[in-house]
């Protein structure tokens, strides 16, 4: 994991489509741009007749047509390796939720998302980390209600073996054993596990 971290290319698919779709959009702008720099002169050399003017524009016309391809396939390249690092700050972080959460599927709630200083996302880390603690306090607290219900049914057991315990000690018990599992219902009452749509 701590490789993936100077990696400029961690999930290729999602940050090749993102490549790919800021390209396509910035040779789209390109494209209009030079609809815009080249049609009005092909007019005018086109329309009007030939002078010293005309002459200029064409000189004009031909100059800028030489520097501006090259221009716009620097730029490209550019906007795609930009586009690349742009997108490793977000693939990055995607990348770490999705280990976090296979933890999660593995009932591990020990590890905690870091992020980098320039990473987006920054805010759904802070709310994935405070989940993960919400239910680790959440099944430590039930753990330890369901061990000492444990601890006192195993008392009582030994107790009725032995023969060692009145009828009113029996009922103490009980209520005792009763208690500790209505705490620990009031506890589970507070989990939604029907499955809605968000």
């Amino acid at each position: 994991m701590s490789n993936r971290r100077y990696r400029k290319y961690i999930d290729r698919p999602f940050q090749g489509r993102i490549a790919v779709t800021v390209v396509i959009n910035a040779m789209m702008y390109m494209f209009l741009l030079a609809l815009f720099l080249f049609v009005p002169l092909a007019y005018r050399i086109d329309h009007e007749t030939v002078s010293s003017e005309m002459m200029s524009v064409g000189k004009d016309f031909i100059t800028l047509h030489e520097h501006f391809w090259p221009a716009i396939f620097v730029l490209l390249i550019l906007v795609a390796f930009q586009s690349i690092r742009l997108s490793h700050r977000i693939a990055g972080p995607i990348y770490r939720f999705k280990l976090a959460i296979q933890s999660m599927k593995k009932r591990d709630f020990s590890q905690k998302i870091t992020l980098r200083k320039k990473d987006f996302l920054v805010d759904l880390m802070k709310e994935i980390n405070e989940m993960s603690v919400s239910l680790q306090e959440t099944f430590q607290e039930l753990k330890n209600k369901n061990a000492l219900l444990g601890e006192e049914i195993d008392a009582l057991n030994h107790q009725l073996v032995e023969g060692d315990i009145s009828p009113e000690d029996l009922k103490l018990s009980l209520m005792s054993i009763q208690k500790r599992q209505t705490a620990l219902n009031q506890c589970l009452e507070g989990i939604q596990l029907d499955q809605k749509n968000v």
